[in-house]
């Protein structure tokens, strides 16, 4: 072999080591790139639930039963005195006209729109990195399930409904003498916006705020221990939770949503702190015992 074949298998020698290099090079500029907007993806998705967490306080509530009050406000003839607007009400005839009120005062509420915003990215955030997370994909899922649970029992028109239809059954029980405690025409309709903010406000502290604030900080705990990991810690836990999400899957799809998320939190416990496992723990058992009694 003369020096001039040796330089030629030196150089094919080099040449293929770049190609492998180079594609090294950039497999791990992709993953860095993936970990870094992971990261990000999490700090966006836990502002956004704290966010979601104020959303449904009594400010935002009032201005739910507000809407809806001005849009009823707005389908009921001009110039009526109380006692026509209780007739209007009361007439069953009206109670498509009082549905379509409702459903458009709930559309055009600014936390109903902000909630439905929420709602929609807080979903989108797990599924784009389900590939590699699979197992914290299937757990944010399940939180989230929570708080779309919580914003549909809030935006739903039936329920209001629901109010008038039953009020109009008991008509029978009331007397004129309380049909004309009212002599101001607006008056009805400010007190029908306190009387909705009342009852979604007995509706998200007896159930959906108590789940939601649970929900917010196991998923706060989860957020913020994969953010401050490292590309070699997150590679770890990837591959992790990719060897182990079917043994999850399986031991989960026999039990209900409730019970499979807290199985999979027991895949936290090896990744963080010991205080953040004890908060984890203390909301799956508070958790649990909302579902519970929900269910008898």
């Amino acid at each position: 072999m003369n020096l001039v074949e040796f330089s030629k298998i030196i150089s094919t020698l080099f040449a293929g080591c770049s190609v492998f290099v180079a594609i090294y090079i950039y497999h791990r500029n992709t993953e860095r790139e993936y970990f870094r907007n992971f990261r990000n993806a999490l700090v966006t998705y836990r502002q956004l639930l704290d966010e979601a967490s104020d959303l449904f306080d009594e400010i935002g509530l009032v201005e739910i039963g507000y809407s809806i009050s001005n849009q009823l406000r707005s389908i009921c003839p001009n110039n009526l005195s109380p006692r026509e607007v209780h007739d209007f009400f009361y007439n069953d005839e009206n109670e498509n006209f009082l549905k379509q009120a409702i459903y458009l005062g709930i559309g055009e509420s600014k936390t109903i729109l902000r909630a439905k915003e929420i709602s929609k990215e807080i979903q989108r955030i797990p599924t784009a990195h389900r590939e590699l997370f699979p197992i914290t994909n299937t757990v944010l899922s399940i939180l989230n399930a929570y708080y779309t649970t919580m914003f549909r029992t809030i935006s739903s028109g039936d329920l209001i409904s629901g109010l008038f239809a039953e009020v109009r059954k008991q008509r029978e029980t009331r007397t004129v003498q309380e049909e004309k405690t009212h002599t101001d025409t607006d008056l009805i309709f400010r007190e029908l916006g306190v009387y909705i903010t009342i009852f979604h406000t007995d509706l998200v502290n007896n159930y959906a705020d108590t789940l939601f604030e649970h929900c917010d900080r196991i998923a706060g705990v989860i957020s913020h221990t994969y953010e401050t990991k490292s590309d070699k810690s997150l590679r770890k836990i990837s591959n992790k939770e990719k060897s182990l999400n079917t043994k999850y899957r399986e031991k989960s799809d026999s039990v209900s949503a409730a019970k499979a998320l807290f199985e999979y939190l027991k895949f936290y416990k090896a990744y963080v702190e010991d205080n953040d496992w004890d908060t984890l723990v203390e909301c799956k058992t508070l958790m649990e015992n909302v579902v519970v009694d929900d269910e008898e």
